[in-house]
């Protein structure tokens, strides 16, 4: 699947029909206020800043990026979707960064699955969202129908059936017992795996547990199929990786069944699309922004674009972005005069 960018037409950025704009400039528009504004963390302050100071100057690419910012800021609803399709992507990024190593090997594996799960529903989700919303841009055009022809892919048709069977098995184990022996100082001495169990446990349990422990003089030692593992030294070991290897023994034969079923899906690259996050979180930011500025009944428009030895600069009822922020801040009303 060829990638579609939402700020160039073609894979090749045309670095000549832009520029960076200089600091002074940057400065003197504010747009670092504007930015603290408009983002949710310091991450997507970046994201903005460095796509408003990378100046693009060329007819078409402008035209081109209107376009898509039309399609997602057409009306509430169409920047609502966009901003679920902004968070699936997210949500896929999240699982594409799995800490899981190989050496764990079943924990890799299920990591793995994991990350296939994610994508599907991303993928199934991302394709029902577009046919809530008239769409008119070249690249949401290009985008959905290729989402479209993934979702009629044999591929990804077996990678949906495949994922929804695995997880009625997976949702069977919903918690496991772990006995710990302590020292007189009440630190974890050992530790064992007891039970793989089909129920969640309550903290209601636990602590009448608890209650009944104590309230005991005398405690009777039970006798347990399960290998003690021993804490080290330096009490270092996570309490839960210890008896991670036992945890594998009971459920092998799943991994055995998760590993030859994975090998079916080497060819996904589940990444496929978040390379759009950063281009798609300034079109929706800015189309939340452009919402705000008109539920205010503040004038924004659409620039029109004319060739480059023609271009001058006649506005109409201009005001200071950054100075109606603040009277917002301070709870006063911007008006326009």
């Amino acid at each position: 699947m060829a990638n579609v960018h939402l700020f160039w037409m073609t894979e090749e950025r045309e670095e000549a029909c832009c520029r960076t704009l200089l600091e002074d400039v940057v400065q003197n528009l504010g747009l670092s206020t504007l930015c603290e504004h408009i983002a949710k963390n310091q991450t997507e302050q970046k994201i903005l800043m460095e796509h408003l100071t990378d100046f693009c100057s060329d007819e078409a690419t402008i035209q081109y990026r209107q376009d898509v910012f039309r399609d997602i800021a057409a009306d509430p609803h169409a920047t609502a979707v966009f901003q679920e399709i902004l968070a699936q992507l997210q949500f896929l990024q999240i699982q594409n960064h799995s800490n899981a190593s190989e050496e764990a090997r079943l924990w890799f594996l299920f990591s793995r699955f994991r990350e296939l799960e994610a994508y599907a529903a991303c993928i199934r989700r991302i394709h029902e969202l577009f046919q809530e919303v008239a769409l008119s841009s070249t690249a949401f055009l290009a985008l959905r129908g290729q989402i479209a022809e993934l979702i009629q892919s044999d591929v990804f048709r077996a990678l949906e059936a495949f994922v929804k069977g695995f997880r009625l098995d997976v949702d069977q184990v919903k918690s496991i017992t772990v006995g710990i022996n302590l020292d007189a100082s009440l630190n974890p001495e050992s530790v064992a795996l007891v039970s793989v169990n089909s129920q969640k446990y309550k903290s209601q349990t636990f602590i009448s547990s608890v209650s009944n422990v104590f309230e005991k003089k005398e405690f009777q030692d039970l006798l347990l199929p399960a290998k003690l593992h021993q804490m080290s030294q330096d009490r270092q070991d996570h309490l839960l990786y210890v008896v991670y290897q036992d945890v594998e023994r009971y459920v092998k034969p799943l991994a055995r069944t998760l590993s030859d079923s994975l090998n079916r899906f080497t060819s996904i690259c589940t990444n496929t699309l978040t390379y759009l996050i950063p281009e798609l979180l300034f079109y929706v930011r800015f189309a939340e922004f452009y919402h705000e500025i008109r539920a205010l009944s503040m004038p924004v428009c659409f620039p029109s674009i004319r060739e480059k030895a023609l271009r001058e600069t006649d506005i109409e009822g201009v005001y200071h972005l950054n100075l109606m922020l603040h009277m917002l801040e301070r709870g006063q009303a911007p008006q326009q005069e």
